[in-house]
C-alpha cells in the first residue's frame, strides 16, 4: 500500500554514544531507489522535511559508523 509523507523523525539510542556518522534516507519509485535526503549525523532526534513522496517502500541506508548504529526509532509523516 503506498502512503504519502513529507517529513521522517529519526531517533538513535545515545546511552553509548552517537554511533551514526553519515546517512541516507531512499523511496522505492516502483523501478528504481531514489534518494529523498541525507545528512551526516542523528544524534537524539533529527527531523528531516523534503517534498511529498508517495510509495510503498522506504529505506534508511546508514553509510558510516563507529561502534555499529543503534537506530531507535524510524518514523514517517505527512504534514500540510
Amino acid at each position: 500500500m503506498d502512503i504519502s509523507f513529507n517529513r521522517a523523525v529519526i531517533m538513535e539510542a545515545i546511552a553509548s554514544g552517537e554511533r551514526v556518522s553519515s546517512y541516507q534516507i531512499q523511496y522505492c519509485d516502483g523501478s528504481e531507489w531514489r534518494e529523498i535526503c541525507k545528512g551526516t549525523s542523528i544524534g537524539h532526534k533529527r527531523i528531516e522535511l523534503f517534498d511529498s513522496v508517495t510509495s510503498s517502500k522506504v529505506r534508511l541506508n546508514i553509510k558510516s559508523e563507529y561502534g555499529g548504529p543503534s537506530i531507535r526509532e524510524f518514523s514517517l509523516y505527512k504534514a500540510k
